[in-house]
């Protein structure tokens, strides 16, 4: 991590290492300072013509919902938002396995969605550092917004992450997102 870290484009990076011995492999994550692709990069920023959004008129037109543990979030559907809590800090169904969240960590959310588990990460222990990735318009502005209202510290994409370079369509049902 230290290496890709050090080098002067890399923002962040975390290296997961699984199995042991022999059958042992490591795999590399890494974001950059700056896309160089269309659209916003981690500040809002979009890279193709320098501007920023104004996040004042964005966050004025997202719907609040106060969580069952007080926390306000921007969201899009009571009942998506509430089965979302249920599933992430209620039954901590993405901590089964052996995951686990420690000081200092550093969280990679791809399909974050709202950023429920970005949020939950965020809280759980002290330091996190939260990486989100969520590609669909409307479920990202809701997604930085909570990153801005909680101040989780990493960075929100509007990207999809995939194994290769490219682009696809998605499909989007407005009425069952997050």
């Amino acid at each position: 991590e230290a290496h890709l870290r050090a080098l002067p484009t890399v923002r962040d990076a975390v290296a997961v290492v699984s199995g042991t011995g022999v059958g042992a492999h490591v795999q590399a994550y890494y974001l950059l300072e700056r896309s160089t692709s269309p659209g916003p990069d981690a500040r809002g920023v979009d890279a193709a013509t320098d501007e920023a959004p104004d996040p004042a008129a964005s966050a004025s037109l997202l719907q609040s919902y106060t969580l069952p543990n007080g926390l306000d979030v921007a969201h899009q559907h009571d009942h998506i938002t509430s089965g979302l809590y249920t599933e992430i800090f209620g039954d901590e169904t993405y901590l089964r396995h052996g995951i686990t969240i420690e000081d200092g960590d550093c969280v990679v959310d791809v399909g974050a969605n709202i950023g429920m588990f970005s949020l939950y990460a965020h809280y759980a222990a002290q330091e996190v550092r939260v990486y989100a990735f969520e590609p669909i318009p409307p479920t990202f502005a809701c997604l930085n917004e909570n990153f801005a209202r909680h101040g989780i510290d990493g960075g929100a994409f509007q990207r999809g992450v995939a194994r290769a370079a490219g682009q696809d369509t998605f499909t989007n049902n407005p009425n069952t997102t997050g």
